[in-house]
């Protein structure tokens, strides 16, 4: 991990969870892919240029619209997101799920993406790159998101956007306050900014609740 993730790190987590979360980080035992990266071109993408704005864990019942995150172009032109890197590592770094985006995804500016738990090629309508196939049951859960975690955004080892979670809701999905307009890396590293999305519509007895992937959020006001 390079330097100015750990100070980013320090940043978010307080100095006494980020020195915890950094040394278990360290551990060998955090290699949660199932396949090597591809080689293909990283994405030239500066720090803070796509934001992490949704996500949406195991679900509680009926749910049709899987697990996925959603990040948001910040900057100015479209990025192809092909050969990303998004990792979530638990909080006490014991356990990192970590994907690649190894097709083209382009993302408009002002856009959202969403990764999700399926095959790359069997991607629901709401779900733009499917990462099932990196993913490893590296801990008896069947890949399933962590219930808390980081995720790290990151382009060839180069720093993107890190935001913390804790306790993903198991009816809807955890969502950046739409009050916040455009979306920010620094909005999303504070957790006050965060809140559960379990709206219901006639949908939701068959599908489970949906949340806003590649939509922008609700207010966290509603």
């Amino acid at each position: 991990m390079k330097r100015q993730d750990s100070l980013h790190l320090a940043n978010v987590f307080g100095d006494c969870t980020a020195l915890t979360f950094l040394a278990a980080c360290s551990l060998s035992v955090l290699s949660g892919c199932s396949h090597e990266p591809l080689d293909i071109p990283c994405p030239a993408i500066s720090a803070g240029e796509l934001v992490v704005t949704e996500v949406h864990g195991p679900q509680t019942g009926e749910d049709q619209y899987g697990e996925w995150i959603e990040v948001y172009n910040a900057s100015s032109r479209t990025i192809d997101l092909s050969g990303l890197s998004v990792s979530f590592t638990k909080l006490d770094g014991s356990s990192k799920l970590k994907m690649f985006v190894r097709t083209a995804v382009n993302l408009e500016p002002g856009g959202y993406a969403v990764f999700g738990k399926q095959l790359p090629g069997a991607e629901p309508e709401h779900v733009d790159y499917g990462y099932l196939g990196d993913i490893g049951d590296i801990d008896g859960s069947g890949g399933k998101l962590f219930d808390s975690a980081a995720v790290e955004i990151t382009s060839c080892g180069e720093f993107i956007d890190l935001a913390l979670y804790r306790n993903l809701p198991t009816k809807g999905s955890l969502t950046l306050n739409g009050d916040i307009s455009p979306p920010t890396a620094e909005a999303n590293d504070d957790e006050v900014n965060w809140c559960v999305d379990n709206l219901e519509d006639e949908e939701t007895e068959q599908k489970g609740v949906r949340g806003t992937p590649q939509e922008e959020n609700p207010s966290c006001a509603e």
